[in-house]
C-alpha cells in the first residue's frame, strides 16, 4: 500500500504523501482509513479545502474523530473500533494542492 518513497498514486491522480512524522506515529492502516474517508468526501462532491483537520480522542476501546474544514465550512464526526490500543496522535492534517496530498502533523505544518 506505501511504497518506499513515501508517495502512493491516489484518487484522481493526486501523490499522497506521508511525513516522516506519520510515518512514525500513525498506523497504516489509520492513514488509509483516513484518505478513504478523504476519497469518499471527494466521490459525494465536497469541496476539500487547502487544509483538512482530524482531531483524534481515544476512550474505552472507540478512537473519536473530529473531521473540520473552513472553506467551505464542514464538520462531522465519526468512530471506529480500535483492536489494538495504538498510539495515536491527538491531531493530523491533510494539505490539499492541485497535484497532491499531505499528510503531516501539526508541528510539521509550515504555511
Amino acid at each position: 500500500m506505501f511504497r518506499k518513497d513515501k508517495l502512493h498514486t491516489s484518487f484522481r491522480g493526486k501523490q499522497r504523501i506521508l511525513t516522516p512524522g506519520i510515518q512514525s506515529e500513525v498506523p497504516p492502516f489509520f492513514a488509509n482509513y483516513l484518505w478513504n474517508y478523504i476519497d469518499a468526501l471527494s466521490l459525494e462532491t465536497y469541496s476539500l479545502a487547502h487544509l483538512l483537520h482530524f482531531q483524534i480522542e481515544k476512550a474505552d476501546g472507540l478512537c473519536y474523530i473530529n473531521f473540520s474544514q473552513e472553506a467551505p465550512h464542514q464538520k462531522e464526526q465519526f468512530s471506529l473500533r480500535l483492536f489494538e490500543d495504538d498510539l495515536l496522535p491527538n491531531e493530523i492534517l491533510v494539505v490539499n494542492s492541485r497535484y497532491e496530498q499531505k499528510m503531516i502533523l501539526p508541528e510539521e505544518y509550515q504555511m
